[in-house]
């Protein structure tokens, strides 16, 4: 066993002084740029070296920061909440830097778990979130696929030994209760994985209190605890990724005994809230069209071949349109997508509709693979804009009829197109049955009363002040929800630690509130421009990523959306982090995650994801768009990190700027935009009269209240400006200029565009050559003793571009590699630079290149305040040892 410094011992003040606030939600980005004409990977080319950092690596080394973990993990009792910071029995300020680890990868072998221990402490990692342990999909898994009681005994055993393991060297666990799992039964057209149903739905709750009963109370026969009394088991988290107010459409369109209980719930909820008084709710919800109106669509079902309808190709689309197959409706054949979604258009001309006016558009639709096309009504005419109607539309191969209604807008009668898109997706699309009629919204039934209980479930399609009262309902269930498993776990199980609920993104700010009520550390997931997939979701073919750099987007991108949403009050911490895969610039993201984190204050960073299987240990090269474990740009920036983040290496903000609002201006809101919850934070911060890059400038965080003005109120605030700057001056954020820089007297940091300059950063500079295409690169520089840089002893350096593997098989516009990842190694862009450290020309200096071990690998520098940065010592990572 390494001997092991205190994690906050006097030579590491960790300065958590003034800790403040943060969250997460998808920023617009800033407008497509051409992508540059970047090198090919190969190894032996000039610039490109192997970089493979092994996960079962546990040798000591001259990187290792296992020195930064107290052993065992709860040495000091049970982690606690303390206003907004986290702390140990005695007091003393904690903050974790951990890795998620999912599915399988919960589960190594005991060999495995030996040598995975020893490396997360190696790295800096002292918090393991075990994540989709309940996956029904996934190999080894906790729950059952037997029927039987009780939790997998294989699966258990192993999350046994590993967790001592991680006790052993000072690292705490985060259990996930349900992630993955979906429950028996589940009805079809439900939310994947049972999201949202076992907040509202009484079997699927008892099943999660089940599962908790059976893990929590179980004996680790190797710590001789149960989990629930184990101080390393810092966090319990009920529901990942999980609420009732995203998709909130989905219990009127589920059958059966689901459906039936939330029908029963919504009654009984209106009739306590409005009696038995039918003539008020039907005077303020409207009642429903008895009859359809006159259809506008002239030709609806295609019985007169495709008269009316106009199929458009243009920027070089290929498609056809022909009668189905079954004659019961139109096909377009597409063989060749346009450069833009709009290039093949099945449209029919000439809508007689009126701006302010309400529709409802009818239709059937099928297609020959799943994807999603779209639907709108759009003028004739500049400036072409919609006439009040757009939408993705979910197609796959079995018929499906599709509703929607809206309200017309900047529609000359006569000059206004209805239009069917297959979005760019290749394949076959069927129609039929297209009716569009002048609409009223009223809601309720004729036969609908409160007293006789069967007033329906509503749907998007809902008016205004029915989708208040509904998203009111189930806002009110998922708290009563979040509420009963948190004494269960409080009262029942006597469990000790914290318990966290879900996510605050989940539910976006009525998510925010949840937390802020619930839980005991509110936890947020965030990616820089997750993938997106096109033809539907995992398709491992068909998915691409957004290039933007994250430093360059001008209001801070999702590090500023954490931001703005954290609830004050609580400590924060973020539990899933990652620029995925193949992102060019992502080795910018866990430097600049964890500066932000640290000036603003949270308590907890967690990669996503270490490894998504046991075979992710052992792989040579990165094959996904998550996994740390083998891409070499990831992982180059984890001790750095770690450091950071976990010695206060950047102060806390001086001063907070806090949005009050009320829960009420939250249900006015998503009826306002029928639902629409996501990213609800920027039209409040818009009517103060900012937005997200406020949160690069101060500590943010929002309050919401239960009573009070509807208006939003800011305290706190300063002038929008660029470059960025934050209160404390040690980060700027120069989108402008395309370098933003972290400079404390404990570290420094710069990334973006590098080349061919000199950059001064407190005491030290580095003067990078110039680079080709895109000129971006990261280059930090950190104590590893605690220190200001001017009196350290030794230094942590980090360079490095960018890393692909050999023969990874690129779109043109290089957002994509498909399934085509290439093969090993792995191989990283570096670059040449001088790098100047402190104390003057008089200070001696004894610089080594490091290994992926952490060993050095030979010296590059010695009795000098100066040394060479160059690719061809093939490594990330230098240190620093002052002689």
């Amino acid at each position: 066993m390494r001997s092991a410094a205190p994690l906050l011992s006097s030579s590491f003040p960790l300065r958590l002084a003034a800790l403040a606030s943060c969250v997460f939600l998808p920023l617009a980005s800033t407008p497509a740029q051409s992508q540059p004409v970047m090198e090919k990977p190969a190894a032996g080319e000039p610039g490109w070296f192997p970089f493979h950092i092994s996960a079962f690596d546990d040798t000591p080394a001259l990187l290792d920061l296992s020195f930064l973990n107290e052993t065992p993990a709860g040495k000091h009792g049970f982690i606690q909440a303390k206003g907004e910071t986290l702390v140990d029995d005695r007091g003393t300020p904690w903050r974790y830097f951990g890795t998620n680890l999912t599915a399988a990868s919960c589960f190594p072998t005991d060999e495995e778990a030996v040598k995975l221990a020893g490396h997360f402490a190696k790295c800096g990692i002292n918090l393991v979130r075990f994540h989709f342990m309940d996956a029904n999909w996934s190999g080894t898994q906790l729950v059952r696929k037997d029927g039987k009681p009780g939790l997998n005994e294989e699966a258990l055993a192993r999350l046994d030994f590993f967790f001592a393991e991680l006790k052993k060297r000072g690292i705490y666990a985060n259990l996930n209760l349900h992630v993955g799992r979906k429950y028996d039964d589940q009805p079809a057209g439900a939310p994947d994985m049972s999201k949202g149903i076992d907040n509202i739905y009484p079997p699927y709750v008892e099943a999660l209190k089940q599962y908790a009963r059976d893990l929590l109370q179980h004996v680790n026969p190797h710590t001789g605890l149960a989990y629930r009394d184990d101080p390393a088991v810092a966090i319990v988290e009920v529901n990942n990724e999980n609420t009732l107010l995203f998709n909130a459409w989905w219990p009127a369109k589920v059958k059966g005994a689901v459906h039936d209980s939330v029908l029963k719930q919504w009654n009984e909820s209106l009739a306590k809230k409005h009696g038995d008084d039918d003539a008020s709710l039907r005077a303020k919800w409207g009642t429903r069209m008895a009859d359809d109106g006159p259809n506008i669509i002239g030709n609806p079902t295609f019985t007169e071949n495709a008269k009316g309808w106009w199929l458009d190709n243009q920027g070089g689309a290929e498609a056809k349109l022909s009668p189905a197959p079954d004659g019961k409706g139109v096909r377009i054949t597409a063989t060749k997508a346009g450069p833009a979604n709009w290039h093949t258009q099945l449209l029919w001309a000439g809508l007689q509709i009126e701006s302010g006016k309400t529709y409802r558009f009818r239709f059937r639709a099928r297609a020959e693979k799943p994807a999603k096309i779209y639907a709108s009504a759009q003028q004739s005419v500049a400036p072409y804009g919609m006439s009040g109607l757009w939408t993705l539309i979910d197609v796959g191969p079995e018929w499906k009829d599709y509703l929607y209604i809206f309200t017309a807008k900047d529609a000359q009668p006569g000059k206004v197109n209805l239009a069917f898109g297959p979005n760019q997706n290749t394949g076959w699309f069927e129609f039929t049955d297209v009716k569009l009629d002048a609409y009223t919204d009223g809601f309720l039934p004729n036969e609908a009363s409160l007293a006789k209980g069967n007033i329906p479930l509503p749907d998007e399609n809902a008016n205004k002040a029915v989708q208040r009262e509904y998203f009111e309902f189930l806002a009110d269930k998922e708290l009563a929800y979040a509420k009963e498993m948190h004494r269960f776990l409080k009262e029942d199980l006597k469990v000790k630690c914290l318990v966290s609920h879900s996510h605050i993104f989940f539910g976006a700010l009525l998510g925010v509130r949840r937390e802020a009520i619930v839980s005991d550390v509110v936890n947020a997931n965030a990616y820089w421009h997750h993938p997106s997939f096109p033809g539907g979701q995992w398709d491992p073919k068909n998915w691409e990523v957004n290039q933007e750099v994250l430093s360059q987007n001008p209001v801070g991108g999702v590090l500023s959306e954490l931001a703005v949403q954290r609830p004050t009050g609580k400590p924060f911490a973020l539990t899933e982090w990652d620029i995925p895969a193949p992102i060019d610039s992502l080795a910018e993201g866990l430097p600049l995650v964890a500066a932000v984190a640290a000036y603003q204050g949270w308590s907890g960073i967690t990669l996503y994801t270490f490894a998504h299987g046991r075979e992710d240990f052992t792989a040579d090269h990165f094959h996904s768009y998550f996994n740390f474990q083998a891409h070499p740009a990831k992982r180059a920036g984890i001790p750095f990190a770690a450091l950071l983040f976990r010695t206060g290496a950047v102060d806390a903000g001086k001063q907070r700027a806090i949005l009050t609002l009320t829960a009420a201006s939250l249900l006015d809101d998503i009826a306002e935009f029928k639902g629409g919850v996501w990213a609800n934070w920027r039209r409040f911060y818009e009517k103060a009269n900012n937005d997200g890059s406020l949160a690069l400038k101060r500590q943010t965080a929002v309050r919401i209240v239960e009573e009070g003005s509807t208006a939003p109120e800011l305290k706190n605030p300063v002038e929008k400006s660029a470059p960025a700057v934050s209160d404390n001056g040690e980060i700027r954020w120069g989108a402008a200029d395309k370098i933003a820089t972290v400079v404390s007297p404990h570290v420094i940091f710069t990334s973006g565009s590098l080349g061919a300059k000199t950059h001064n950063l407190g005491p030290c500079s580095v003067n990078v050559a110039p680079l080709s295409g895109d000129g971006f690169g990261v280059w930090g520089l950190i104590a590893m003793d605690g220190k200001p840089l001017e009196k350290s002893k030794k230094l942590l350096c980090m360079a490095l571009r960018r890393a692909e593997n050999e023969g990874m098989g690129w779109r043109a516009d290089r957002k994509t590699v498909g399934d085509k990842w290439g093969k090993a190694p792995s191989l990283v862009l570096g670059f040449e630079g001088k790098v100047f450290l402190p104390g003057g020309e008089k200070t001696n200096w004894k610089v080594s290149a490091l290994g992926p071990d952490g060993q050095p690998t030979k010296v590059v520098s010695t009795k000098s305040n100066e040394f060479p940065m160059s690719p061809e010592s093939g490594t990330v990572w230098w240190v620093a040892e002052r002689e």
